[in-house]
């Protein structure tokens, strides 16, 4: 994208790079995986992602892809009066509006399941609950970046971290620990995946 580090502070200095649909000015922008680069300009667009062997790599994605971004639950709180507050693997909080706190019977969501936010407006597009069938992304460990079918999970003890089984699409199956695991669509992907990484 560009020739050079003086160039690139130059466009970063300008407000020419979005992270998450906000301008961002700092070079040293801490990025993390899911996050939305944007070069409004060049009309380039980027989601960061998980590759194998090689950690977190901004990928290229269509411009219709770049409101959209998944973010997994990682933490879920009651608070004073009911409501639920949720915390997401980017830093993200939600406050959920419970309407009737004595009759919980509302399933917002489970710790790790992904909700899809449209970035333009912030409202909540789709859940994906963590289960079996679901399609699902490895974000850390040895298999780091494969994605396929989730088709079996134990949900370990004390000090034993649960496993989950991930078949791709070759019939290849990965395991990994349940905390590596991302769902990220239904049947199939809600966003762009590298296809060499299934």
């Amino acid at each position: 994208l560009v020739e050079n580090t003086r160039e690139a502070r130059y466009i970063v200095a300008k407000g020419g790079v979005q992270v998450d649909g906000r301008t961002v000015r700092e070079r040293r922008f801490p990025l993390g995986i899911m996050d939305v680069v944007t070069f409004p300009e060049l009309k380039k667009f980027y989601r960061i992602l998980p590759f194998p062997r090689r950690g977190l790599v901004p990928y290229p994605i269509p411009p219709e892809e770049a409101f959209l971004k998944p973010r997994k639950v990682l933490r879920k709180v009651t608070q004073k009066g009911g409501d639920i507050m949720l915390g997401f693997h980017d830093g993200f909080n939600m406050l959920i509006k419970v309407s009737d706190p004595t009759r919980p019977n509302e399933e917002i969501c489970k710790v790790k399941d992904v909700l899809l936010f449209d970035l333009s407006s912030g409202k909540v597009i789709q859940r994906v609950a963590f289960a079996e069938n679901v399609y699902a992304l490895i974000i850390g460990g040895k298999n780091l970046g494969k994605h396929g079918k989730l088709i079996s999970f134990t949900g370990g003890s004390g000090t034993s971290p649960g496993i989950a089984t991930i078949e791709s699409k070759d019939g290849k199956r990965y395991q990994t620990t349940l905390e590596y695991v991302f769902p990220i669509g239904v049947e199939k992907p809600l966003i762009s995946l590298p296809e060499g990484s299934s």
